[in-house]
């Protein structure tokens, strides 16, 4: 008779023991899920464009049809970077002509990651440029940014998480 009363007991601290274990070995493995997750590769690419011709570089075939809206009809693809960022983490990039870029990845929302860009201009002339982009897994988003080379310097971030 005294087996019968903690026979319920013994079950349930089965299941907490079972339950304790099961959270012990997945939350290594959560936590990878987790920070990967958190992770984003930028690749920054940086365009100039004028209106010197018809030229769409070939290396920009990708992002084409979105140069083609824009108001200039030359586009040249001068230079890519490769960025990986953890969540909270700051990368500061040298530009063409001295430009400075501020980039700080926020981590994932809904889907996209949140940038945080901050350009500032070589010149005193132009204003510096602050603004958070949210931008989904694969896609590219494409800032203009300051004066260059009789052109405008133009940014383009494809993010890969």
């Amino acid at each position: 008779m005294n087996d019968k009363k903690f026979f319920p007991w013994r079950s349930i601290s089965l299941i907490i023991v079972s339950v304790a274990l099961t959270l012990l070995f997945l939350s290594p493995a959560a936590g990878q899920n987790e920070s990967s997750n958190e992770q984003c590769e930028i690749t920054l690419r940086e365009i100039v464009a004028d209106n010197s011709g018809g030229e769409i570089d070939p290396a920009l075939k990708d992002i084409t049809k979105d140069l083609k809206k824009l108001a200039y009809s030359s586009y040249r693809l001068e230079q890519t970077s490769r960025l990986t960022m953890r969540k909270g983490e700051k990368k500061i990039q040298e530009l063409l002509g001295k430009n400075r870029l501020e980039l700080t990845n926020d981590g994932l929302e809904e889907g996209k990651v949140r940038l945080k860009v901050k350009l500032s201009p070589d010149s005193g002339k132009e204003k510096s440029l602050e603004t958070t982009m949210r931008v989904p897994d694969g896609y590219t988003f494409i800032i203009a940014g300051p004066a260059y080379g009789g052109g405008v310097l133009f940014l383009a971030f494809t993010t890969k998480f």
